[in-house]
């Protein structure tokens, strides 16, 4: 039997197919944190486990654009709502997020997500 959205529900409590090694999942993009790609499969942390998914980052930044994540070097997708803070790490920047990780931010993607987070 298919469950009917209530009109409470907003687009980010709307799930999306996740495709693990052993089974198509639904995850809310809210309880998302970040995406990490990885030869041995891409890993997904979120608020309460790691899952280690099939999906290409590709796909994955197309299916979460629209949720407010963006792609902050080429092996992280992030969830801009998660953001805390953004410290300099060297040449470069580091993500801080309100779970304390940190996450690379790369200089070609630094002014990009500065304009992002500023529109939010």
């Amino acid at each position: 039997m298919d469950k009917l959205k209530s009109p409470s529900q907003t687009l980010s409590e709307a799930p999306i197919p996740v495709k693990t090694k052993k089974q198509n999942m639904f995850i809310k993009p809210s309880n998302i944190l970040y995406i990490e790609a990885r030869s041995s499969g891409n890993l997904m942390k979120t608020l309460n486990r790691t899952y280690i998914i099939r999906e290409d980052m590709r796909s994955l930044e197309g299916k979460l654009q629209q949720y407010n994540f963006l792609r902050c070097h080429r092996s992280y997708l992030i969830n801009l709502k998660r953001i805390k803070e953004i410290v300099p790490s060297g040449r470069t920047f580091q993500i801080i997020l309100d779970t304390g990780e940190k996450i690379p931010l790369s200089r070609k993607q630094e002014k990009l997500l500065r304009i992002k987070l500023q529109n939010k």
